[in-house]
């Protein structure tokens, strides 16, 4: 039988019948299952072709920038950055800064430095967690240094993201973040 001699499908569930569900929904579902599998298999023939790449680099300042840039790239956002622990502990500093930033504007942020527990960074690096928000000013789990509203600002800064990179021990060594100039779920 194709879908073309299917006008009413019965939907069992747990305890029986519980629906019917028309052909019109049967080809709706497989047109989105079927853009599903091509963007995950598109996503995966991305992440190999980085993972090549990335292999193929021998300067370890080169591995660093192609990976924010492809981050930012497959995750289709408007910037991304990665921090490093300071020696000692205590901040993280940025060290590759992707995005439409101006020159001045990305010197300025590779000379910042992100306090443990503050600021998304922070927090991420802190807790060892990914954290991530739609709305980074008006979210109340990321704790906002002084300065720190008025960065995101400067930065249109919306939604954002931020996951810890760890050593092969586990210690937590940096951060690796994206930021989007418009929420994003």
């Amino acid at each position: 039988m194709t879908s073309r001699h299917i006008r009413h499908l019965p939907v069992l569930g747990p305890d029986g019948l519980c629906g019917i569900v028309s052909s019109g929904d049967v080809l709706a579902f497989r047109a989105y299952y079927s853009l599903a599998l091509a963007r995950r298999a598109e996503t995966e023939r991305t992440l190999r072709d980085i993972t090549a790449r990335i292999a193929a680099l021998r300067d370890p300042d080169e591995v660093l920038e192609r990976v924010v840039e492809d981050a930012k790239r497959l995750l289709d956002t408007d910037g991304a950055h990665l921090t490093r622990m300071a020696p000692g502990g205590g901040y993280l500093i940025p060290v590759v800064v992707a995005g439409g930033a101006d020159a001045a504007t990305h010197d300025w942020l590779l000379g910042m430095q992100f306090p443990l527990g503050g600021g998304i960074n922070g927090l991420a690096a802190q807790d060892g967690v990914p954290v991530w928000t739609s709305d980074y000013l008006a979210d109340p789990r990321i704790p906002h240094e002084p300065d720190d509203q008025g960065v995101a600002r400067k930065m249109g800064l919306v939604g954002m993201a931020a996951a810890p990179l760890r050593a092969p021990g586990g210690d937590v060594i940096g951060t690796l973040a994206i930021s989007t100039a418009q929420p994003r779920a």
